[in-house]
């Protein structure tokens, strides 16, 4: 099993499916990975719901996902990449005010599937917004 740690743990298990969550950029709020750092004695489950606790009140940062335009693009590309790509077969997700949510299990590696679902759904919000260029994730 693939495991790395950025902010959060990351574990990505051959074959099984597994649970994603990206943010838009700039959501994260100010002191975010230094109040996690400052409970280091977590264990990761314990850290990983603390994190969400934390994350799931969107209260600064940009609201993008909350434009339903911006919404349904990210879910049509979601489901198209799940159909008519077969990148993975998805099992439920959910669209937040700044952040997705999404259970799935892959058929494609793991940092293939998010680039181009990550980069294809900013392209998308992107240009539904205007903002062409910018990071969106």
């Amino acid at each position: 099993m693939a495991f790395y740690k950025r902010n959060l743990p990351h574990w990505h298990p051959e074959g099984k499916c597994i649970f994603l969550t990206w943010r838009l950029c700039g959501s994260l709020p100010v002191g975010f990975v230094r109040g996690l750092r400052l409970n280091a004695k977590l264990k990761p489950a314990q850290e990983f719901r603390l994190a969400e606790e934390l994350l799931d009140r969107p209260s600064q940062g940009p609201l993008w996902l909350k434009n339903p335009a911006v919404a349904d693009a990210v879910i049509k590309l979601l489901l198209q990449a799940a159909s008519e790509f077969r990148r993975y077969d998805l099992h439920a997700y959910s669209v937040m005010a700044n952040h997705v949510h999404v259970l799935l299990t892959p058929l494609a590696r793991i940092r293939n599937l998010t680039r181009a679902l990550k980069g294809l759904t900013a392209q998308a919000g992107n240009r539904i917004l205007r903002r062409t260029g910018q990071r969106f994730w």
